[in-house]
């Protein structure tokens, strides 16, 4: 294999995991220590905003923009068409909620990693958190594979009982974050629903755990696109 195939490869799995990185969200805002000082009880909103439908980036796509070049790759609805109607008919019959996932994940992250308690509709809280889904869906990791990653990018609004924002923060998982080890080719998504559901629940608690990890104001491990899994 030439190193120019080789250096076109790693390019398109940067490509891929750009694609779905580049999604818009809220720009990171810290939590000060007087607003963290008084910051003890939270609601989670639980309407979570969606996009129009889910992402797509597989074997198909990749093998297009080894051919023609990443961004005809990504013009080319006809690509992904297929696959997105049916892993959204998928979600939609076996009442797949991935809201609900988004929202329950964040609340036991939080509670467990930050120490926050969550409190119910209607009962007082020091803040509320909006959750945003600027993006979800299945990513390869690599150029011409088959295995499907959950991929998310997902957005967090925390403000306070005045409605001032006192943290916001976004994150992105990508088929190459570290601990997103649980892929699945298309075929076997499509015949169990109950894989989609697991595939989207255990996406839903990674990205979570990096949100509550932003809200702490840790340091992040950067996830380099290319790099073998």
């Amino acid at each position: 294999m030439s190193l120019r195939f080789l250096h076109k490869t790693t390019v398109l799995s940067a490509f891929a995991a750009l694609a779905f990185a580049g999604c818009a969200g809220v720009p990171n805002v810290a939590m000060d220590d007087s607003a963290r000082a008084q910051t003890h009880s939270v609601l989670i909103n639980p309407v979570v905003a969606m996009p129009a439908g889910i992402d797509y980036f597989g074997r198909a796509q990749s093998v297009a923009a080894l051919a023609g070049g990443p961004l005809a790759a990504l013009m080319d609805d006809k690509l992904s068409a297929e696959p997105k109607r049916q892993l959204t008919q998928e979600i939609q019959v076996d009442h797949i909620d991935v809201p609900a996932m988004i929202a329950s994940s964040f609340a036991r992250k939080a509670a467990a990693g930050a120490g926050l308690k969550i409190v119910a509709q209607g009962e007082p809280a020091d803040a509320q958190v909006d959750l945003i889904v600027n993006r979800y869906g299945f990513s390869i990791a690599h150029p011409g594979t088959a295995t499907l990653f959950p991929v998310y990018g997902v957005s967090a609004i925390m403000k306070n009982a005045k409605g001032q924002v006192i943290w916001q923060g976004t994150d992105f998982l990508t088929a190459h974050s570290t601990d997103n080890n649980g892929g699945h080719t298309l075929e076997d998504l499509e015949k169990d629903p109950e894989m989609v559901r697991q595939a989207l629940s255990t996406g839903s608690d990674l990205v979570a755990d990096m949100l509550v990890r932003n809200f702490k104001g840790e340091e992040k491990v950067q996830n380099v696109p290319g790099v073998q899994k």
